[in-house]
């Protein structure tokens, strides 16, 4: 499954995410300006290399801490191919925006670079002396998906189904993100049990699954909603950013969505709203509220 766009929209003008995309494109661009063997003499120096780290607490090693440590960050802005680039910068496009929304600019920064260095020590740990060099903000942007996957888990993903036919269909992101970690977690362990030492490259799985885990983990565990609570239209009383009751009959739902749909944070005298979510079924419409509460 290819996710196209999602519909959680973002309250913040995601600058951050921008940069980052930018920034990785313009690194791209210098590295097809190096010639071939400039280019893999600089891919191997600031991509990683699970053999170096290693290395460099070997006594009488050739490899110094910053060689062997400089590259878990520096690797991930670097790109192996435009395919390669542009699938990244999709995803952190898609889903980058709405994380950034929620953790502030600053904060998501911290939390993108952070999930980069977790998804290289998992690759590292799970490629222990492999001479391979490993590139790319695939690790960091996994971070990014897993925070998603949890914060926004009813956002709807228009999503490109190869299935026998293509087709496009929209899909809760929890069944996107879920099914691509899935992908991600059978597919490393795949690789482990047949693990050789290998000389070529490939997909890093477990700096994926390292990121994703990293990245939901931390949103655990610092998310500002705790509890979903269920609440009937019907004599319902809502109230809006502004703390002002609105009834049922005042109730815009397609403004709710609009204006404080997925991610939106405003106050009730009894908890923080983070998202409302539409829920309809045979015994009629609800508001499923993401809270939390104000003690």
């Amino acid at each position: 499954m290819i996710p196209i766009r999602d519909d959680a929209p973002n309250y913040i003008s995601p600058y951050v995410t921008y940069l980052l995309i930018g920034f990785n494109v313009l690194i791209f661009i210098f590295e097809l300006l190096l010639p071939p063997d400039t280019r893999n003499i600089f891919i191997m120096h600031f991509g990683i290399l699970p053999a170096r780290l290693p290395a460099a607490f070997h006594v009488g090693g050739n490899v110094s801490l910053a060689g062997a440590f400089v590259p878990l960050l520096s690797s991930m802005f670097l790109h192996a191919s435009w395919l390669h680039l542009i699938f990244n910068m999709w995803a952190l496009w898609i889903f980058g925006d709405n994380v950034e929304d929620y953790l502030g600019h600053f904060r998501y920064l911290a939390f993108y670079l952070g999930s980069g260095l977790i998804a290289a020590g998992v690759h590292i740990l799970f490629n222990w002396n492999s001479p391979v060099p490993s590139v790319g903000a695939s690790g960091a942007i996994a971070g990014v998906m897993g925070a998603y996957f949890l914060l926004y888990p009813a956002a709807r993903v228009l999503t490109l189904v190869p299935f026998f036919f293509v087709f496009f269909t929209w899909l809760p992101a929890w069944v996107v993100l879920g099914y691509w970690f899935v992908v991600q977690f059978i597919s490393g362990a795949a690789t482990s049990i047949a693990y050789s030492h290998q000389t070529t490259g490939g997909i890093a799985f477990w700096a994926h699954v390292g990121g994703f885990v990293g990245g939901l983990s931390y949103t655990a565990f610092n998310a500002e909603y705790i509890f979903p609570i269920r609440c009937d239209l019907r004599g319902a009383v809502f109230y809006d950013a502004g703390q002002v009751a609105t009834h049922k009959s005042d109730l815009d739902l397609s403004r709710l969505q609009t204006d404080y749909g997925f991610g939106a944070r405003f106050h009730t005298p009894f908890a923080t709203i983070l998202r409302i979510d539409v829920a309809r079924s045979r015994e009629g419409t609800s508001l499923v509220f993401s809270t939390s509460p104000v003690f």
